[in-house]
């Protein structure tokens, strides 16, 4: 039986990570709000924001291999705290605009935005105000100033172009 444990990305829901059923046979989500005592799976991917949570909790993990999509180690070296400042006021006025904004800037493709709109958006729309808010702030205040070392081979995926996240560690 493959595992593979999932440290997500803000503002995705989690049934975005359904499509990893076709390779795994479990899949746990980890948030900001998942208790970390022990991870142990086939595959570790994190994604962003879950990159911070990945290495606040790095002593925890065991896995053999692990992925990290547009890792950081301290958000705001890279985002401009008026713009998170306008986020979190808009969670409150505007959910819908502020995700579609915010998905916008993470396809290249307006093709492939407009087909995860479609499959995503309803279900990335009950997330709650509180979520959204703390991973926002969690992205604020947290900062990575220790090594991180993981046993295992690990793979960094990182864009070129990532509006949010730019390619540095």
């Amino acid at each position: 039986m493959k595992k593979i444990a999932v440290f997500s990305g803000w503002g995705y829901p989690a049934d975005f990570y359904n499509f990893l059923k076709e390779y795994f046979d479990e899949i746990e989500i980890i948030n900001i709000y998942s208790n970390v005592a022990k991870v142990k799976a086939d595959v570790i991917l994190a994604w962003s924001m879950g990159t911070l949570n990945l290495f606040l909790n790095s002593e925890k993990i065991e896995s053999d291999k692990i992925i990290l999509i547009a890792p950081t180690f301290n958000f705001m070296s890279s985002a401009h705290p008026s713009y998170i400042k306008a986020m979190l006021r808009k969670i409150k006025t505007n959910k819908k605009e502020l995700l579609t904004d915010f998905y916008k800037i993470n396809f290249y493709y307006e093709k492939k935005l407009f087909e995860f709109l479609e499959k995503y958006l309803e279900s990335g729309l009950k997330q709650s105000e509180m979520e959204l808010e703390s991973g926002l702030k969690f992205l604020m205040n947290t900062v990575i100033e220790k090594e991180i070392l993981f046993k295992g081979k690990t793979v960094v995926i990182s864009g070129e172009n990532d509006n949010v996240i730019p390619n540095k560690i």
